[in-house]
C-alpha cells in the first residue's frame, strides 16, 4: 500500500493582487488557509519484469487516485490506466 496525500485550491480562480506585492503576500495566507487536505492509501502495483520505468501518480475526479508502475504511458493501449484524460467532476461523489 502507499499513502498518498495531496491539497486542492477550491477557488482556483481568485482574483488577487498583483505577484510579488505585500498585498498579494496577505491574499495567500487567508487563500491556502482554505485548501483542502486529502490523503488515501492505494494499492502499490508489483513492479513489471522489465523493472520499475516510471511511479505514476493519478489523480481522479472525487479524490480518487490510483498509482502505477507500468513501464508504458498514458494514452497507450497497454497503459493500465483506462480512463479519460479530461474527467469532469460529477455533481455528487459517491460515499
Amino acid at each position: 500500500m502507499m499513502k498518498v496525500e495531496w491539497e486542492t485550491d477550491p477557488d482556483p480562480y481568485a482574483k488577487s493582487p498583483p505577484l510579488g506585492t505585500d498585498e498579494f503576500r496577505k491574499f495567500m495566507v487567508k487563500h491556502k488557509a482554505n485548501y483542502e487536505h486529502h490523503t488515501a492509501s492505494v494499492p502499490l502495483p508489483p513492479y513489471e519484469e522489465e523493472g520499475l520505468c516510471a511511479l505514476e501518480v493519478h489523480f481522479f475526479p472525487c479524490h480518487q487516485v490510483k498509482v502505477t508502475t507500468s513501464c508504458w504511458r498514458y494514452p497507450s493501449p497497454n497503459s493500465p490506466i483506462k480512463e479519460p484524460l479530461e474527467m469532469k467532476e460529477p455533481a455528487e461523489c459517491p460515499k
